[in-house]
């Protein structure tokens, strides 16, 4: 791999240290990760450019040889990252929130149509994977129905009133500042995509954040659409659709739903809390279920 690296991109690196997929690299000091991209190259372009050219920090895109970002190695394209600010300490609320970027674009939410096709693909999976996963087929259907919830509440939304942001693909439980300043794993989406999957991986850290979100809805000026997307965010499953994901493609046991599942109960409890804190600004259309969940 120095080779590999020294042939692309004209340096020479003292050190390479292989983690899954990535590789760290040690040139003259400064660390550089060698890592696979298989989003959208055009996004991050527009994303990247928007940030260097606003002088907002993420990690530098080390352009190759032939002045392009992605280098082709067996098949699978990668890009280099000089890393100038390599800090492992865990992100936090005010990291998300200060890292919130207005960005123009003629991209809108596509919420609707994508967890709309995202329950049609699972549905299929789950006949034809449904008598080999037990755990999911039998706890689909409650997880489906937080979804449909979560899609009935989007179509109260005007798209026109929602501007897009600089957001995260996911916010993870204990993520660094390493991994959140990564341009790689940006996306364009909705001003409040990060918060809400922040607070709800909080939640499952048996973190108390009820005065945290409190506070946040007071203070963060969004417009009605966005107070509805905050709270469909928090409704819609993404925690446990990552999850069967990770199943279906073998990378983890299903038994590692039973996380989730098993808090089921409490969750509701802590969807009607916030749906009675975003009531006392906002009124929000009526959820009977969780109204009615004790």
């Amino acid at each position: 791999m120095k080779n590999t690296i020294n042939y692309y991109y004209n340096i020479m690196p003292l050190s390479i240290h292989q983690f899954n997929e990535n590789y760290i690299i040690t040139i003259n000091n400064y660390k550089y990760i060698f890592m696979p991209f298989y989003g959208n190259i055009n996004n991050l372009i527009l994303i990247y450019n928007f940030l260097t050219t606003n002088n907002i920090y993420c990690h530098e895109i080390i352009y190759n040889k032939d002045q392009n970002i992605i280098t082709n190695i067996k098949n699978k394209p990668y890009v280099l990252l000089k890393v100038h600010y390599n800090n492992n300490m865990l992100i936090n609320e005010n990291n998300i929130i200060s890292y919130n970027f207005q960005i123009e674009t003629i991209k809108k939410c596509n919420w609707y149509q994508l967890w709309c096709q995202k329950l049609d693909y699972y549905e299929c999976q789950i006949r034809e994977y449904g008598k080999k996963h037990p755990i999911i087929r039998n706890s689909f259907g409650y997880y489906n129905g937080l979804c449909e919830t979560a899609i009935s509440l989007l179509a109260n939304t005007k798209i026109k009133n929602i501007n897009m942001y600089i957001n995260h693909q996911r916010i993870q439980n204990n993520m660094n500042e390493l991994e959140f300043y990564n341009p790689l794993n940006l996306v364009i989406d909705t001003k409040t995509r990060d918060i809400s999957e922040y607070y709800k991986n909080k939640f499952f850290l048996e973190e108390n954040i009820i005065n945290d979100i409190d506070k946040y809805i007071k203070n963060s000026n969004l417009n009605y659409d966005e107070m509805i997307l905050f709270y469909t965010r928090l409704i819609y499953p993404s925690y446990y659709f990552d999850t069967y994901d990770k199943i279906i493609q073998g990378k983890i046991k299903e038994e590692k739903l039973l996380f989730y599942i098993n808090q089921s109960n409490k969750y509701e409890q802590f969807l009607k809390k916030i749906y009675l804190i975003i009531n006392k600004y906002y009124k929000l259309p009526e959820i009977e279920w969780i109204i009615k969940s004790s």
